[in-house]
């Protein structure tokens, strides 16, 4: 067993607790971080900046705090006295939105970063930040699975399916994107963490595009197994894709994902 002990912040949310119960669950040293008592939280804080005190030889930081749609200064001179300490031994989650939202079918990880949204550009900032004092970079697809924020689309489809039943809307109806169910990810960063691999950025994706179309007629068959497939309409038709290139983790780990969509779907609502 490793002698390495990993303190995760933000374990009150949907990925961060994951991981957490996944490292406790096979006896790896792990302290949960977060600014509200729960059980995946083992030390409470105002400020995120607080986690220098947990610094020792043997702690890895894995930096889940903030992952949400805004990055607020605050959370940028979080990461600029956390990264300037835990260095080589922090892990920085950032997102795949850092390549830019046209066209990309395959982006590796050396692709050209394009930050259209406020969020990816603060996001390339950060990367820049923790890669100055040689800290790893998980560029994350978008991770779903039970738990997850009721504040996605995922939740919004469903709820449409449950009270509009044949009729949907979505945002963008073109969108294709890169979707990665929370075990498959988890077993990825069990990985990465535990390796000696001295990778500094690392695509977590499913290496595969679906629709919100696909995934709006894979709930609806789910919920209604005997009725033709919904009419979807969209608010906004414009072509995005996402996808990343998961090829340097697959090699490099020995690892790959196992849960498809269709799956994946089928657990979220079980």
């Amino acid at each position: 067993m490793t002698d390495k002990t990993f303190i995760i912040t933000g374990t009150t949310g949907f990925i961060g607790g994951s991981l957490y119960r996944l490292l406790k669950s096979n006896k790896v040293k792990c302290i949960g971080v977060s600014r509200n008592k729960s059980d995946n939280s083992d030390y409470c804080v105002k400020n995120y900046s607080e986690v220098i005190n947990l610094y020792d030889q043997n702690t890895y930081l894995i930096n889940f705090a903030g992952d949400n749609r805004e990055i607020s200064q605050d959370e940028i001179n979080m990461l600029e006295i956390l990264s300037a300490r835990f260095k080589d031994r922090m892990f920085f989650m950032s997102s795949a939105q850092v390549y830019g939202l046209e066209h990309k079918y395959s982006n590796e990880e050396s692709s050209k970063l394009d930050g259209i949204t406020d969020y990816a550009k603060k996001k390339i900032f950060a990367e820049k930040l923790v890669l100055s004092n040689k800290g790893k970079i998980l560029r994350l697809s978008n991770i779903y699975g039970k738990g997850m924020s009721l504040d996605t689309v995922w939740h919004d489809i469903l709820n449409q399916v449950k009270n509009n039943n044949n009729l949907i809307t979505l945002k963008n109806k073109l969108a294709i994107r890169d979707f990665l169910y929370i075990d498959d990810f988890c077993s990825l960063i069990y990985k990465i963490i535990l390796s000696d691999e001295n990778l500094n950025v690392i695509n977590v994706g499913s290496g595969k595009g679906t629709s919100l179309v696909s995934i709006t007629n894979l709930i609806y068959q789910k919920i209604y197994p005997n009725r033709p497939l919904p009419e979807i309409l969209s608010k906004n038709d414009v072509e995005i894709c996402n996808i990343l290139n998961i090829n340097l983790a697959m090699r490099e780990y020995d690892w790959e994902p196992h849960i498809d969509i269709k799956e994946g779907i089928s657990r979220w609502l079980a």
